[in-house]
């Protein structure tokens, strides 16, 4: 299963959400409170196929008053599809966003951009965060949609952005099908 979530602040949000991401996020007890942004890398069934799941438990749980979906048009359709077997209209705001290269979201002093990567799939995108402050440096974290191999080089690179930030720390939980485990962050 690919998965990672991420804590800045107040927000969290999900890269990639495969089978079984909800019930992970309730085993490492992180809730489900301000998960309010999911960008999904390419359409790979093991990058989205907890999309049904997440947002039925949302919608059961109402943690959240809104959720943005981010992906190539292939992946929203998919999500979509999934979304039409919860049973009843979501019972929060749930949007829909084309994911294209550049500029994807702003959550105060972090920007998420979008990059295409090479995959077997027509649109795959990696993902960069961006410290937007007005710091001496600008660090970068990235995470590259191949396989779960990538997931220990994002908390790395993000616990690097951890390290230069002078506000709230990120953290960032490794959720897999074998277990979850949380990468300290420090």
């Amino acid at each position: 299963m690919s998965a990672t979530l991420v804590a800045y602040q107040d927000l969290k949000w999900l890269i990639d959400c495969g089978e079984g991401t909800q019930r992970q996020i309730m085993r490492a007890n992180i809730g489900f409170k301000n998960l309010s942004r999911i960008v999904l890398s390419h359409e790979h069934l093991d990058h989205i196929l907890g999309m049904g799941g997440l947002l039925a438990t949302l919608n059961m749980l109402q943690p959240v008053e809104h959720v943005v979906v981010y992906g190539n048009p292939t992946v929203l359709e998919r999500v979509r599809q999934m979304t039409s077997y919860i049973g009843r209209t979501a019972q929060y705001d749930l949007q829909f966003q084309v994911l294209q290269e550049g500029l994807v979201f702003t959550h105060r002093q972090l920007d998420c951009y979008a990059f295409p990567t090479r995959h077997r799939v027509k649109q795959s995108y990696g993902f960069l965060m961006v410290r937007n402050a007005a710091a001496s440096s600008r660090v970068k974290a990235c995470r590259v949609p191949v396989d779960s191999s990538s997931t220990p080089m994002t908390c790395s690179v993000l616990r690097n952005l951890a390290k230069s930030s002078s506000t709230s720390a990120i953290r960032c939980i490794s959720l897999s099908s074998a277990g979850w485990r949380r990468v300290p962050i420090v």
